[in-house]
């Protein structure tokens, strides 16, 4: 029994390899590098966005103070 099998096993022309092919891997590559692009990008945006009221709220403070002083 076990000698069939191995025999089946080791001489089996008609074998199927399954896997990804290289379009489906392609288009896989294609579509992440998009997501990751856009993430990349919002990332930027938020950061940029965060910087400004972040200065804006510096100044108010500031203005706030030396109002205060006076």
């Amino acid at each position: 029994m076990y000698k069939r099998f191995i025999r089946n096993r080791l001489f089996r022309s008609n074998t199927t390899i399954k896997g990804f092919t290289l379009p489906e891997l392609l288009v896989a590559a294609a579509i992440s590098l998009g997501v990751v692009a856009l993430g990349g990008f919002g990332l930027v945006s938020i950061l940029t966005s965060s910087q400004a009221a972040n200065a804006q709220n510096e100044r108010r403070t500031e203005l706030n103070r030396s109002l205060d002083f006076i």
